[in-house]
């Protein structure tokens, strides 16, 4: 499986230009490993991107793991497998969750757990559209 995202630098391995400029990146997860989450029992974490704007990974829950996250600089969620339960809101493959700064996810995984991409880090400044052409 692979992972496409965009991010700034310069190109390496795996990453191109995209159509708009601007840099982007392929990412072959397929022969990486879920690292422990020891804060989070059960709960396997694939890194993918950090830099000091953003972290990017792959989460998997196991079955109906509880997971709690604090969020304070925000966080996006995007299912790719399985399925979880927030509030009162079911979300399965292909679904997304954008949680503003400050909040915290209080979510429960399906009964076939859930694996997840997660963003973080980059809500926590103030959006702004770029100046007038």
């Amino acid at each position: 499986m692979g992972v496409s995202g965009r991010g700034s630098g310069s190109l390496g391995s795996g990453e191109r230009i995209a159509r708009d400029g601007e840099l982007g990146f392929d990412l072959d997860t397929t022969g990486l490993t879920y690292g422990s989450a020891p804060e989070r029992a059960g709960v396997g974490v694939m890194p993918l991107f950090r830099d000091a704007r953003e972290n990017v990974r792959l989460e998997r829950w196991p079955s109906d793991a509880e997971i709690v996250l604090p969020a304070p600089s925000g966080l996006e969620l995007l299912v790719l497998e399985g399925g979880f339960s927030e509030g009162r809101e079911d979300f399965a493959p292909q679904s997304w969750l954008r949680l503003p700064a400050a909040a915290t996810l209080r979510a429960r995984a399906g009964t076939s757990g859930c694996r997840v991409w997660v963003k973080t880090g980059h809500l926590s400044r103030r959006q702004t559209a770029p100046p007038a052409a």
